[in-house]
């Protein structure tokens, strides 16, 4: 009861889907823990606790579900305890009270954990440095001196110069999304900042797409799929987790590629289509049969 009052009073959806993006800056998905747990914390008040324990009194009597009860209390041994009672619970608010507190003290220390680490602390002075600006030459020159392959002074120049063009960067991909789609003459002359780009893109920030990856491997290799050979599942995992870029792909480009590249099977295919066209108009509706030789001639044209 204690993790659905957390859930009821502070819902977490917006923090996890802020760290879990890959179009947000390292900055923002620290800000938004950090005011996650800002959240947290005012929920460490006996008052908001009481006030959490009646609404869900009250859901329990609106929805007829059992109530909050004390569970059975074991008492330990008294060779670890001695001659001193055992500490009890008394009433349920007490028990449930407890373990709230304990819930909210774990959730903001996990998260304080995520984002007081020394390596995410250097990862953000990267990333400003080819996002914001502002950064001194000084400045510039300590946070890329762990890095020997960097050109300092051709970087300094380079960010100065990706600035003029007045790029909207509000993240790492953004900026990684502008080299690739600029001509090869104006992406040579940033050659610096498409090594930090490179850098950063090599430490990503959040491993929940790497993790989803895994997740889909349960929906994938199913019990009636067992037998399935490790090339296809790797290029059916592939698909699953690249599949908004698989939606975009038209069918039938896809398919006059793969038939072009063989012109005795592309024949046989045709072939094979002109002779089930009559099979085609008495089992199957004209309209349907309309489209699908309009999609085909599309298709093969």
């Amino acid at each position: 009861m204690c993790c659905c009052s957390v859930g009821a009073s502070l819902k977490p959806q917006p923090c996890w889907q802020s760290t879990e993006s890959s179009s947000r800056s390292v900055a923002s998905m620290v800000t938004a823990m950090k005011t996650t747990v800002n959240a947290l914390n005012d929920l460490c008040d006996e008052d908001k606790f009481q006030a959490l324990f009646e609404e869900d009194v009250m859901l329990c009597h609106e929805r007829d579900i059992p109530f909050p009860e004390l569970p059975h209390q074991s008492h330990p041994p008294k060779q670890f305890c001695g001659p001193a009672p055992a500490h009890t619970w008394m009433t349920v608010e007490e028990y449930f009270c407890s373990h709230f507190f304990q819930v909210v003290d774990t959730a903001v220390s996990q998260l304080k954990l995520i984002y007081d680490q020394p390596g995410l602390h250097q990862y953000m002075q990267l990333e400003n440095v080819s996002i914001a600006a502002g950064t001194s030459s000084d400045e510039l020159k300590i946070i890329i001196s762990a890095y020997l392959e960097m050109d300092i002074n051709s970087l300094a120049i380079q960010l100065a110069m990706m600035r003029q063009q007045n790029w909207q960067m509000e993240s790492v991909e953004d900026i990684a999304t502008k080299l690739t789609s600029a001509q090869p003459v104006v992406r040579c002359m940033f050659d610096q900042v498409e090594k930090l780009v490179w850098l950063m893109l090599t430490i990503p920030c959040s491993n929940a797409e790497a993790e989803r990856s895994f997740s889909s491997l349960s929906r994938l290799k199913t019990y009636l799929c067992n037998s399935m050979s490790q090339q296809r599942l790797n290029h059916l995992a592939v698909l699953h987790v690249h599949r908004d870029r698989i939606h975009s792909i038209d069918i039938d480009v896809m398919a006059w590629l793969l038939l072009s590249q063989r012109s005795t099977q592309l024949c046989q295919v045709l072939q094979l289509l002109k002779d089930c066209s009559v099979l085609l108009h008495k089992f199957l509706l004209p309209d349907v049969v309309t489209c699908l030789m309009q999609r085909l001639n599309r298709a093969f044209s």
